[in-house]
């Protein structure tokens, strides 16, 4: 293979940007500065090479930008606005993408796993470049490209697998893959001026004996920067989103009372909340933690609602007012702001967070919003199977599977103030516990319709 020489590759950093515009469909919104370039050749058959390019640098744009970058999902889009400021997050948005470059002429000769590609004329000659997130085998190349070795289970693991299995679409911002079943690691497409801050959380937690959690084991750093993750993986495992889709579909069909379904999940919603009890107790050891007051807990639930007008969201604004009342509000904590659905599985060992860092935005607020978070979650997967059913059906299913939800909510609080230590971090009073967490859980409802 003819190599591309350093001009021809400053070429390619500007074919790149145009790469970038196409993927976020505006030309005006943003900057982009192509900063760095790694790159490494290697033989994928006979004497075909290809040279595997990591080019890293920043983007500057609108906040309606930022929001397409930045990993938060849909159903959770109000949890961005959960800051002080109450703006997006401004600066940068850093992005690290690993590009393989072949020549054009050797592609057929070659079995690749992915047909997205990109052509680059340069005085060199005619090349193709790929993503290397679509392909297996480049994706492979990368990582022999990374030193991988760090102690799992009294056993050292090293760059030297076996298989490779991709868990999330090229299209994610997080590419997740499963490396001989024993660990996942993650890379960060994007990520913002400090993307250590979710990893830190991991680790504190980790150091700290927090056996609900998929161990961080190594990071993979391109410079000062952490473009990369490795964690424990959890083979024998389900889904909270998973377990909570059986259960209802397992109940309409029963059409029963909730605790006589197959599928009853009460007792693993106590389970639940007990862990939600200890994740909480440790990140208010680790971080700085203040009284909750109504005016900041007032705040934080206005801001997910404040630009909605919707009679359910001023009906929830009234809600706020009664807040003021209460003399016990707890404490404000770090809260977990990445506690999704499909983050949370239950393993042999119970439930487990499985999680690469995500949260790197510092929320302190009652840790009851992150109980609130996880209910209107619930609730939108009920939404979505209630949608599903006959129409006819519509009016039973509603009543049923309101029944569930209100059965395994009171099961998650249950099992959350059953741990005497969260008596110092929550009000004690399980009246006002229930109000405020109908009260948050209300607030990202009516800002998520």
């Amino acid at each position: 293979m003819t190599r591309l020489n350093s001009k021809s590759k400053t070429e390619l950093l500007e074919n790149f940007k145009g790469w970038i515009f196409e993927q976020i469909g505006s030309h005006d919104e943003i900057s982009i500065d192509l900063t760095s370039f790694k790159s490494k050749y290697f033989p994928v058959q006979n004497d075909i090479q290809i040279e595997i390019i990591l080019i890293s640098g920043t983007i500057n744009g609108s906040e309606e930008v930022f929001r397409k970058f930045l990993n938060f999902k849909d159903d959770n889009k109000s949890l961005f606005q959960l800051r002080k400021d109450d703006s997006a997050p401004s600066g940068q948005v850093n992005f690290f993408w690993p590009l393989g470059v072949i020549k054009t002429e050797d592609i057929p000769k070659v079995e690749f796993d992915t047909v997205s590609s990109q052509i680059f004329t340069s005085e060199n000659g005619v090349y193709s470049v790929l993503d290397c997130y679509e392909s297996d085998l480049l994706i492979r190349k990368l990582f022999e490209s990374i030193n991988l070795t760090f102690q799992l289970d009294d056993e050292l693991a090293t760059k030297d697998f076996v298989t490779i299995r991709r868990v999330t679409d090229s299209a994610d911002r997080c590419q997740i893959y499963v490396i001989d079943s024993k660990f996942r690691i993650c890379f960060y497409k994007y990520c913002v001026d400090s993307p250590n801050a979710g990893v830190d959380v991991l680790e504190k937690l980790e150091v700290s004996g927090f056996n609900h959690l998929a161990a961080p084991l190594a990071r993979y750093m391109v410079g000062r920067n952490l473009v990369g993750l490795v964690i424990e993986n959890f083979e024998a495992a389900i889904t909270l989103e998973a377990m909570v889709n059986v259960s209802l579909r397992d109940l309409f069909d029963y059409r029963g009372d909730p605790t006589n379904a197959g599928a009853d999940l009460s007792e693993e919603f106590r389970r639940l909340g007990e862990m939600l009890a200890k994740l909480h107790i440790l990140l208010e050891q680790k971080y700085h933690s203040t009284p909750e007051t109504s005016e900041n807990l007032t705040e934080v639930c206005g801001l997910m609602i404040k630009r909605d007008a919707s009679k359910e969201a001023k009906s929830v604004k009234e809600d706020l007012k009664t807040i003021g009342s209460f003399e016990d509000f707890g404490l404000a904590i770090r809260i977990y702001n990445s506690l999704y659905l499909d983050i949370i599985y239950r393993t042999d060992m119970g439930w487990c967070l499985v999680d690469f860092g995500q949260d790197n935005f510092e929320i302190r607020v009652t840790p009851l919003v992150n109980i609130a978070q996880l209910l209107a979650q619930v609730k939108r997967v009920i939404d979505e199977q209630v949608s599903m059913q006959l129409e006819s059906d519509t009016q039973k299913i509603t009543i049923l599977s309101n029944a569930w939800l209100k059965l395994n909510s009171e099961a998650l609080i249950d099992g959350y103030m059953e741990q005497i230590e969260a008596h110092d971090i929550v009000p004690r009073d399980r009246e006002v516990v229930n109000k405020i967490v109908t009260t948050a859980y209300r607030c990202l409802l009516a800002a998520a319709n």
